[in-house]
């Protein structure tokens, strides 16, 4: 028999399966067991799915922050790097 609350409870359990990889162990060990103790009680409603999946965000979200920080700073560098490959001196010197 299925959950009364599944379709939010796979929803859970695709934000844990996708964690940002800067999130540690602990963290998501947490998630994983907040959602299963919710799986396990049927008596669980969507409020106590959503305020797990609240807490579990609010753990991992400076993880996923100091991530996304780290990844898209090498990006903008190697895009300006490339653009100065392609121009010419002068408006490579006005970019810099």
């Amino acid at each position: 028999m299925n959950h009364p609350n599944q379709a939010i409870l796979d929803e859970f359990q695709f934000a844990i399966n996708h964690l940002a990889p800067t999130v540690p162990a602990d963290v998501k060990a947490r998630a994983q067991k907040a959602h299963d103790d919710l799986v396990a009680n049927p008596e669980a409603t969507e409020s106590d799915v959503e305020a797990a999946m609240y807490a579990a965000g609010r753990e991992e979200y400076p993880h996923r922050h100091a991530f996304k920080e780290m990844t898209s700073g090498n990006t903008e560098a190697r895009r300006v790097e490339i653009v100065l490959e392609h121009v010419e001196s002068n408006v490579a010197a006005v970019v810099k």
